[in-house]
């Protein structure tokens, strides 16, 4: 799930590592190098069930109102339904929630894995 969320996840100027590979492939001849590359990262990418996808994007979608790095919480999911009249479920809602953790603790690794790279810190 790792893999799917750095794919997923928008950089700062809103594109994902996904969108990126595929440009790649569609501005790239099929036999050249960095068309194949970008085809073989997609390809090695372990596949989301079908039936959770629209929950994957909903997920998304609630991450990009988030306030900093702080979990979502259950009445912005609720705001958040309320306005895009999507009637999650509670299940749907426990799948978003573990994203959510998911999705964090990614972050916090990320961000010490960074803290570490830097020079003068203390390993």
């Amino acid at each position: 799930m790792q893999f799917t969320l750095e794919m997923d996840m928008p950089n700062e100027q809103g594109t994902t590592q996904r969108q990126s590979l595929q440009q790649v492939i569609n501005s790239t001849p099929q036999d050249s190098t960095p068309h194949l590359s970008a085809k073989a990262q997609l390809d090695g990418e372990p596949e989301r069930p079908y039936c959770l996808d629209h929950v994957w994007h909903w997920f998304w979608e609630l991450n990009s109102g988030r306030k900093k790095s702080e979990p979502l919480s259950y009445s912005e999911i609720k705001a958040w339904d309320g306005l895009k009249n999507a009637q999650i479920r509670s299940e749907e809602v426990d799948v978003i929630k573990h994203l959510d953790s998911m999705y964090l603790n990614y972050l916090t690794k990320k961000q010490r894995q960074q803290a570490k790279k830097k020079p003068g810190k203390k390993k």
